[in-house]
């Protein structure tokens, strides 16, 4: 019987090194890219909220009696809840549950640092690759013919 395969670039990556548990993402899919920068510019924009509100709660130099910051549950607060939104980004981009699978129930701070810069040199690639299909020398001459 024959068969029809598209190709569509969909990615398959092994989570710590699981081949059970995998991270699936198209980074051919316009949408998904479209959504990835969107993310990225908005984490951007959100570290320098937090990098603001992390350097005030370090302002606070104040220890209690047991040598911890007066503010510590404060500062533990503000670590979760950032990560907490982490995950929930990550969620909406890859699918509900994708956080817990990647990083289990651990909030990480540098784990998710880690994660997209695992992940850029993929959406990196294709977007290249898409590029020089239209911008090299032997791609507009082949683009030309073809109209």
């Amino acid at each position: 019987m024959d068969s029809l395969r598209i190709d569509n670039g969909e990615v398959r990556l092994a989570i710590n090194d699981d081949p059970n548990n995998l991270l699936i993402f198209n980074p051919k899919d316009l949408l998904f890219v479209e959504k990835f920068y969107a993310l990225q510019a908005k984490l951007e924009k959100d570290v320098v909220t937090y990098k603001a509100e992390a350097e005030k709660l370090e302002a606070v130099t104040e220890l209690d009696s047991k040598g911890l910051p007066v503010n510590a549950k404060d500062r533990l607060r503000f670590l979760r809840e950032t990560g907490e939104k982490f995950r929930a980004e990550i969620d909406i981009l890859f699918g509900e549950g994708t956080s817990k699978r990647v990083f289990g129930d651990a909030i990480v701070l540098d784990a998710f640092l880690q994660f997209f810069q695992q992940l850029a040199p993929y959406i990196k690639k294709s977007r290249t690759e898409k590029v020089e299909q239209y911008t090299t020398l032997a791609s507009a001459k082949k683009n030309k013919r073809k109209r």
